[in-house]
């Protein structure tokens, strides 16, 4: 779906439609002019934790650096994270030698404006090569993993591990590492807690149900003490003993064009703003749960009309 923010001073007012022909004309679903009120929620995360302690950054980072490294690691990526972000999370899970997931959202669609699928980035999670199937609404492949005591450390992007499926007690058997914008059972149970921005305070691209590639810009600053995610990630790739990516979004659209063939000849900023539809061939025989993919169909120039 293509938008327009509508800010000042800062502060979110509304949301509108952004005519894409290729996409979505001139409609949105109701339901997305609301979004952003998660920016000003009073759940929102604005500050690291450890261990229920309020701390700075720097510290927060060292401490998951550190358990990161013990190894036995899991990670929970986001179908609602960017592309690059999950390039990154990508970049991490390789480092540590981690098996990566994603969680499902699954609803109902109506075929025009609703998707079936919640997650507005699968396909972006398919491209980077963060995971090679489609994710399941329940974590219980990681739920055996943690139990069988393979899994002492779980990195969390913005996923709540309860609502996906593990126990009070599975996550008390693990040292939970949250990255997100909320609060939620899982950030209440981690050891370190680190704040991320929501979609209207940064930059990025996502892959929709077309294999569409677009782009969206930051509408409003983020949270004063709130780093933006892939300087986040990027510091825990070196942390955890990889080399350091580039943590801004040109830099590391240069590393996404070399090391995915997907992106070979695409840059941010050469992105246009109906979006390129990318190769997905490779992804043709997955099950996606929306069925036939939803764009604008314009009328038919050679429809007949009677009365």
């Amino acid at each position: 779906m293509n938008t327009e923010v509508w800010s000042r001073e800062g502060v979110i007012y509304r949301i509108t439609p952004r005519r894409n022909d290729e996409v979505n004309d001139t409609w949105m679903a109701d339901s997305g002019r609301l979004l952003y009120k998660q920016v000003t929620a009073g759940d929102r995360l604005t500050a690291s934790a450890v261990e229920g302690q309020t701390t700075d950054a720097a510290t927060a980072l060292k401490t998951a650096g550190d358990l990161l490294k013990a190894g036995d690691v899991a990670i929970v990526g986001s179908g609602r994270s960017s592309v690059e972000e999950q390039f990154l999370t990508k970049k991490l899970a390789d480092t540590l030698k981690a098996p990566a997931w994603l969680v499902s959202r699954v609803g109902q669609g109506d075929g025009l404006l609703i998707s079936a699928d919640r997650n507005p980035n699968v396909r972006g999670a398919l491209m980077t090569g963060l995971i090679k199937t489609l994710p399941a609404p329940q974590l219980s492949a990681l739920a055996v993993q943690i139990d069988a005591g393979r899994v002492k450390i779980v990195l969390s992007i913005g996923e709540d591990l309860s609502a996906a499926g593990l126990s009070e007690a599975q996550l008390k058997k693990v040292a939970v590492l949250y990255l997100g914008t909320h609060a939620n059972a899982t950030s209440a149970a981690a050891k370190v807690v680190i704040p991320t921005l929501t979609v209207f305070e940064k930059a990025g691209t996502f892959i929709n149900q077309q294999f569409r590639l677009q782009k969206f810009a930051p509408a409003v600053p983020g949270p004063q003490d709130v780093a933006d995610d892939l300087a986040t990630l990027s510091k825990l790739v070196a942390a955890a003993g990889g080399p350091a990516p580039a943590a801004d979004i040109d830099g590391l659209w240069a590393t996404l064009a070399a090391e995915v063939r997907h992106f070979a000849t695409v840059t941010y900023q050469n992105l246009p703003a109906t979006g390129l539809l990318l190769d997905a061939t490779d992804f043709a025989g997955l099950p996606f749960p929306e069925g036939e993919t939803l764009h604008f169909k314009p009328a038919r120039s050679d429809a007949v009309f009677t009365t």
